[in-house]
């Protein structure tokens, strides 16, 4: 059963699409050959972080079917809370920061698109402050309430997918 840290699987997702935005970006604009004074740029720097800011309020409000503090309800425990096979929260964030699959698959097709639209290579930047925002929400939520929230697989449902786990904080 593996499972990681929720917070930290938040983090860790908005930091490889900031640099899934680095990568497009040097090389979509260093293709192109972009004048030193790009409005455009600027306008979709703009957009997409202010997408990345509504799609991040959306995803903390408190609505039932919208946001994700219900998931963060729906937790299941953790199946071994009470043993020492709870995993460590103390994650080494240097080590562990970018997942190479997902930085794969989130740079090929947006250096695709932006070959042909620029200004596209700021897309991922959505889902970084979309995600840097759960991350946040997550860790006051959990600091509420006491507990520490867990992704990965369920035991005893190993056909179910990740799902969210909780498991009781440690006491310092």
């Amino acid at each position: 059963m593996t499972v990681i840290g929720y917070v930290h699987h938040q983090l860790k997702g908005a930091a490889t699409a900031a640099c899934a935005v680095a990568i497009s970006v040097l090389v979509a604009y260093g293709v192109r050959d972009a004048p030193e004074e790009d409005y455009g740029f600027w306008q979709a720097l703009g957009g997409a972080s202010t997408m990345g800011v509504l799609a991040g309020l959306v995803s903390v409000c408190p609505l039932k079917w919208v946001g994700e503090v219900s998931s963060y309800r729906s937790a299941h425990p953790l199946a071994d809370s009470d043993s020492d096979a709870v995993p460590s929260r103390n994650v080494d964030l240097r080590r562990d920061l970018l997942g190479g699959r997902l930085l794969a698959l989130i740079t090929v097709p947006t250096l695709i698109v932006s070959f042909w639209f620029p200004w596209f290579a700021l897309a991922p930047l959505i889902s970084a402050v979309d995600r840097l925002m759960q991350a946040g929400h997550a860790a006051r939520w959990e600091r509420k309430h006491g507990v520490v929230l867990w992704w990965g697989q369920v035991k005893g449902r190993p056909f179910a997918g990740n799902q969210l786990q909780y498991s009781s904080a440690p006491r310092t």
